[in-house]
């Protein structure tokens, strides 16, 4: 399936042969768009000068769990992220299902929560050179619109360019350039703790799970894997923690677009409109890219089996991809009117429910005789402790996030028992009756 005369290569390209760098800026960008652009405003005004810390806690909960990946990530060389650590460790059980389902809506409520930011850029720039801006949820949804018929229509096969490391320079140079001209002013009201920020943030690692969705694809896989996963989030930390640091009170009073101030600071409202464009494009590009992880997460359930035969079909150049593209921005267009807190603490949970789900099944996984070319010391206790700690971390997200993502999970529980798990049977049906157990996951 992972091969390039795959049918499913016909439509998704899978690169080959990544370095380490290539591998990370797929999911590095998107990770730094949505600390630094999309939820540092959100973020400064809930928790103030605590920002900094709350960003810093995220990412070490983040590398905590990146541990656990990183060990089944190693020996599954196939698409799929979380999903495909969790099926291949539990044989696709039920278990593995709602890792998949829960990293599918946790995408497609990030691609709106990217559109709402994108949304915001594009009006404060309608307000400025039009003095005309538009409600913020019908721009969303255009805007995401947009963006899904351009992936529907143009296909998968091509290369697109990478904007990391653009966006890696651009904005370091606006912090250094920003950091001196920017009028030092202070938090008007005091703040305690970052727990609300921590899970305000989280969902913005869900850039680490599209370095996991390319392990099959990466050179010196068992070296570079690891490392990619926990140099992803720490690379978008240091840039978080410091724009964080220099637009400090500047990024709570310009929620919508908090490096918009710094712009400003440089170059005045022609800086600032600058700023505003490029936000604008890296969000938009960002939504592209976990669009793109949502898809081959969604074909790789296919093929397993969990979803209706006419998802997986591959028999015409562009139908097949045209039609789940379109499918996927029916149910992430709702997400666009969602308050961005609420969407963003729902998306994170489902995150970390992704996370534990993988570190459940290295728990439950027996220690091999052979040792893996990736593994943690001390099995079982490291992924058990990182489960502990997720568990422990999750009254920070507050109710409404809690019972949003746990209906979410139970309609997954409900889809599974109602259907997909009948469906899973039925594509694994035959083939250890008729077939030796060597030939069942053989290449037609």
């Amino acid at each position: 399936m992972d091969g390039k005369d795959s049918p499913f290569n016909q439509h998704i390209r899978f690169s080959q042969n990544l370095s380490l760098w290539q591998a990370m800026a797929r999911g590095l960008g998107v990770v730094i768009a949505g600390t630094t652009i999309a939820l540092l405003g959100e973020a400064a005004s809930e928790v103030g000068p605590l920002a900094p810390a709350a960003i810093l806690l995220a990412t070490l909960l983040m590398m905590l769990n990146s541990l656990g990946y990183a060990e089944l990530a190693v020996g599954t060389p196939r698409p799929g992220g979380a999903y495909a650590l969790v099926q291949s460790g539990t044989g696709g059980s039920g278990l593995a299902f709602l890792a998949g389902w829960a990293l599918i809506l946790s995408g497609l409520g990030f691609c709106g929560l990217l559109a709402q930011g994108t949304a915001r850029h594009v009006n404060l720039l309608l307000a400025q050179l039009v003095g005309t801006p538009v409600p913020l949820g019908l721009l969303a949804t255009g805007l995401l619109a947009l963006l899904i018929l351009e992936s529907g229509l143009a296909g998968w096969r091509g290369r697109r360019p990478s904007l990391t490391l653009p966006i890696i320079v651009l904005l370091a140079a606006l912090l250094l350039l920003a950091a001196p001209r920017l009028p030092r002013i202070g938090y008007a009201p005091a703040y305690s703790q970052p727990g609300p920020a921590i899970a305000l943030l989280m969902a913005a690692f869900l850039g680490v799970e599209i370095v996991t969705s390319h392990q099959g694809e990466m050179r010196r896989r068992t070296t570079n894997l690891p490392r990619a996963l926990l140099l992803t989030p720490a690379l978008a930390a240091i840039l978080g923690i410091g724009a964080a640091a220099v637009a400090g009170p500047a990024a709570a009073q310009a929620v919508e677009a908090p490096l918009a101030p710094l712009g400003e600071a440089i170059a005045g409202p022609l800086g600032q409109t600058a700023t505003l464009i490029v936000g604008s494009i890296v969000l938009a590009f960002s939504a592209g890219r976990v669009l793109r992880m949502v898809v081959r997460l969604l074909y790789v359930m296919g093929q397993d089996g969990f979803w209706p035969a006419w998802l997986r079909q591959t028999d015409t150049q562009r139908a097949a991809t045209t039609r789940v593209v379109l499918l996927l921005g029916l149910l992430a267009l709702p997400a666009t009117w969602i308050p961005i807190g609420v969407l963003s603490r729902t998306c994170g949970l489902l995150y970390l429910a992704v996370l534990m789900a993988v570190n459940l099944t290295l728990v439950r996984r027996p220690q091999a005789n052979a040792r893996p070319a990736f593994a943690l010391p001390f099995h079982p206790w490291i992924p058990a402790l990182t489960l502990a700690v997720d568990v422990l971390v999750i009254p920070l997200w507050g109710w409404i996030p809690l019972a949003c993502a746990a209906g979410c999970l139970a309609i997954g529980a409900a889809g599974y028992l109602a259907y997909a798990r009948s469906r899973y049977i039925e594509a694994q049906a035959g083939v250890t009756v008729f077939r030796p157990p060597v030939e069942e996951h053989s290449p037609p």
